[in-house]
């Protein structure tokens, strides 16, 4: 089963891996990205399951949240300390960065209404296609996206 929130905030559905694996194209996998090869399989089903992309599979904040049976980070005591959380705001990635405004939003509105509110934010604006965190324009109309790594500049 499919679980599409993450414990550090991160939207597994605008994924570049998951998105590869559905539309069966690496196409999606960003140049930065390089390490991701052929011979390595995109399977993922989202941080929370138990179908792991091999990046996913080694993330500190997941496998600490995880051992402590934390639904999202910001409910643990040691959130605010927590270096692996901290580590988030100045990480290469900004998918990682938007992911510590997200663990607000979901406390404000609730799991349930922040994962439909991003099933919107990550389709087209002008025509609903979705996309993922890198892809600078759609594909289907050719629109300019709001990307994370716009969002991590607008933070």
């Amino acid at each position: 089963m499919e679980q599409l929130d993450s414990y550090c905030g991160i939207y597994c559905g605008s994924c570049f891996i998951r998105k590869s694996l559905k539309e069966n194209d690496r196409k999606y996998i960003p140049e930065k990205w390089s390490w991701i090869t052929d011979d390595i399989p995109l399977e993922c089903k989202g941080c929370k399951s138990d179908t792991l992309f091999i990046g996913c599979q080694q993330c500190k904040i997941r496998q600490c949240a995880s051992s402590k049976k934390m639904d999202f980070c910001n409910l643990c005591t040691d959130y605010e300390s927590c270096e692996l959380i901290k580590n988030l705001d100045s990480h290469a990635h900004p998918h990682h960065i938007v992911a510590k405004n997200s663990l607000k939003l979901i406390q404000e509105i609730g799991k349930e209404k922040w994962l439909e509110n991003q099933i919107i934010r990550w389709k087209c604006q002008n025509c609903q296609y979705p996309f993922s965190w890198y892809e600078t324009e759609c594909e289907k109309c050719g629109e300019k996206l709001f990307n994370s790594t716009e969002e991590a500049k607008s933070l």
